[in-house]
């Protein structure tokens, strides 16, 4: 057997509330911008490469550290909840404290959604949105006390409403 077809019947897709991780590079995902990281081999791509190895280190002291996401074809997307997913460091310099923003217009210009707090666990943290936005920047604000921060992996997932249409969907 060389290939199998499988056909929806018409109306709704049984993938259409399937959560979808708009961060993921083949959903076309994309870090537009970040503060710093500390080499090449922990940088800000392990926070999008969907696996929980390498994590990204930054690379100095300095917060608030920024990362900010665009979505496939830099288009405005409807964000239900980032979860964030500390590992692979040492647990003081996993974020503490976060606050995540959008912007439909600019890398630059944002308005803040929420400031979280994280206790300092392995696992995942899943943080509200319920906003839309073409760009969304997770700033770390405070780790648990070390000189450098890590973050092991971000996923950003789509929200759903009547009327709108997946970002993945559009052309």
């Amino acid at each position: 057997l060389g290939e199998v077809k499988v056909l929806e019947a018409a109306g709704p897709s049984a993938l259409a509330r399937w959560p979808r991780n708009l961060a993921l590079p083949g959903l076309g995902g994309v870090v537009a911008r970040f503060s710093s990281q500390d080499s090449v081999a922990t940088g800000v791509q392990h926070l999008i490469d969907g696996e929980l190895g390498e994590p990204w280190v930054s690379s100095d002291q300095y917060l608030p550290q920024d990362i900010v996401f665009a979505f496939k074809d830099d288009q405005i997307a409807s964000i239900d909840r980032v979860v964030l997913r500390p590992q692979g460091r040492a647990p003081e310099t996993w974020p503490r404290r976060v606050s995540l923003s959008v912007s439909t217009t600019s890398l630059f210009d944002f308005a803040e959604v929420g400031v979280f707090e994280l206790p300092k666990e392995a696992r995942d943290h899943e943080l509200r949105v319920g906003a839309e936005g073409r760009f969304l920047r997770v700033r770390v604000l405070e780790n648990h006390g070390a000189p450098t921060t890590s973050l092991n992996e971000i996923r950003i997932f789509e929200g759903f409403a009547t009327g709108y249409t997946s970002v993945l969907a559009r052309t």
